[in-house]
């Protein structure tokens, strides 16, 4: 099982499809602050093949996963409803380490008090961007996973 994707600021005309991320994770792949982060996709996976490859990928510790960022960019944007139902159903099945690596690496930046500010209350983000965090609920969800999680 793999998800053939890559982050890229630039346009990537091999890769079909192109989805945002969110700003932690996208960071982590730019080349400077300001850069405008991207995953693109050979195909779209559905969410149960994300969600396995996410629970067999190993972690390496003190170094990125690009395999599991692609799970994590791709739980938040299309598939955030259903990636809160998995773990508030099985999170006692989902080992520490990946806990941890879901806290660390999206639940404690989609759940903070500044990061809601600066995308609902101040709108200093995509509109887009904006109307998905606020309808799939982000804030208070990433919040419930974190405490159910830790």
């Amino acid at each position: 099982m793999k998800i053939k994707g890559i982050f890229s600021s630039e346009l990537l005309s091999d890769y079909a499809i192109c989805l945002d991320t969110y700003g932690q994770l996208g960071l982590k792949y730019a080349s400077y602050k300001d850069e405008n982060i991207k995953l693109f996709l050979k195909e779209m996976p559905n969410f149960e093949m994300v969600f396995n490859v996410f629970m067999n990928e190993s972690i390496i510790a003190f170094k990125s996963n690009k395999i599991l960022d692609i799970c994590l960019s791709l739980f938040y944007k299309p598939f955030f409803d259903d990636f809160y139902n998995k773990v508030k159903q099985h999170s006692i099945q989902i080992a520490v380490a990946k806990k941890k690596y879901l806290i660390r690496n999206m639940l404690k930046y989609l759940a903070d008090d500044m990061h809601y500010e600066i995308i609902v209350s101040r709108n200093l983000i995509d509109n887009s961007l904006r109307d998905y965090y606020i309808e799939k609920d982000i804030y208070i969800k990433s919040n419930e996973l974190l405490k159910l999680i830790k």
